[in-house]
């Protein structure tokens, strides 16, 4: 009888599998721009060369908009985590923090909801005001309903999984097998990736401060902001919901982080020399410890056109 044994990478595959899920976040806005006819325009040039583009609304209604999706999905990053490995707005998320999440674009997509009611009751202003500006190059047809540019508008999200849909099986074993098994490679890179991207992260964070603590060459204390000591300690606080490898080597050093940092706020480290001192060089041990287990990989992004 052949036994058979799984690797440490499945083992990771594995708890990542059972601890985290894929949220997938869609935004849509207004098309705000489109080419332009160059029949009106004259220049000292072949236009057959040449391609115009115009935007249809100058709209601070729409920049509001924008801005809110972008802040978004800077918050997704604080909480993923694992952003970069993803395209197509889909993010790996811990299961602990499904609901917080999910809470919180419920909240956004309200107020964005409200964003837009503004930006359609400017809608017609806008217009009037842009068109006046476009001139020889401003078309009618480019601009359409109040109701059409209102519904131009979406953002909805969905949770997925690595899972082979189960039907499949029932079409064809063979295939279902073939997709199982592509599905578990491909977990298991997500793994890896994944850890990857926390060791990453919290090296990041001690490097930014203990840079910061570091004098500069002539001695002299540099400055720094509290946000810096915050993200540190919000990763700290929040590393055992995102540690969905189980990285016993990162918790160990999330640990002697927690034991360097207890008690001490950015007032503290600005105004007490001995404790900054203490601070960068436990921060150091620490980094020094964890460069080893950061890998460098080229960037990539892992494809979930598949299973969408």
């Amino acid at each position: 009888m052949t036994m058979t044994t799984a690797t440490p990478t499945q083992d990771i595959a594995a708890t990542v599998n059972a601890k985290t899920i894929c949220l997938s976040i869609e935004f849509k806005r207004f098309g705000n721009s489109k080419q332009a006819s160059m029949a009106d325009v004259t220049v000292d040039a072949d236009k057959a060369l040449l391609r115009l583009s115009k935007t249809l609304l100058v709209s601070e209604e729409l920049t509001a908009i924008a801005r809110l999706d972008s802040g978004v999905s800077r918050w997704m990053r604080t909480k993923a985590g694992f952003s970069a490995l993803f395209k197509g707005g889909v993010w790996i998320i811990p299961v602990a923090q499904v609901e917080e999440i999910i809470a919180e674009l419920k909240a956004k997509l309200h107020e964005r909801n409200i964003l837009i009611d503004v930006a359609v009751n400017a809608y017609a202003l806008r217009t009037a005001e842009t068109s006046q500006r476009l001139g020889v190059v401003h078309n009618d047809n480019d601009y359409p309903t109040q109701d059409r540019f209102r519904a131009s508008f979406h953002m909805e999200w969905s949770l997925l999984t690595f899972d082979t849909p189960a039907k499949l099986k029932a079409i064809s074993p063979a295939l279902f097998e073939a997709e199982k098994a592509k599905a578990a490679l491909k977990l298991q890179s997500v793994a890896e990736e994944c850890q990857q991207a926390l060791r990453a992260g919290m090296l990041t964070l001690i490097s930014n401060l203990t840079d910061r603590l570091t004098p500069d060459t002539d001695g002299r204390p540099k400055q720094f902001q509290k946000a810096t000591v915050e993200a540190l300690d919000e990763f700290l606080s929040t590393f055992s919901l995102r540690n969905v490898t189980d990285d016993s080597e990162l918790d160990l050093l999330v640990q002697q982080a927690r034991d360097v940092i207890h008690g001490v706020d950015a007032k503290t480290l600005r105004a007490d020399t001995l404790v900054r001192q203490s601070v960068l060089d436990g921060f150091n041990r620490i980094a020094d410890a964890l460069t080893p287990l950061v890998t460098v990989r080229p960037d990539r992004l892992i494809s979930f056109d598949d299973e969408v």
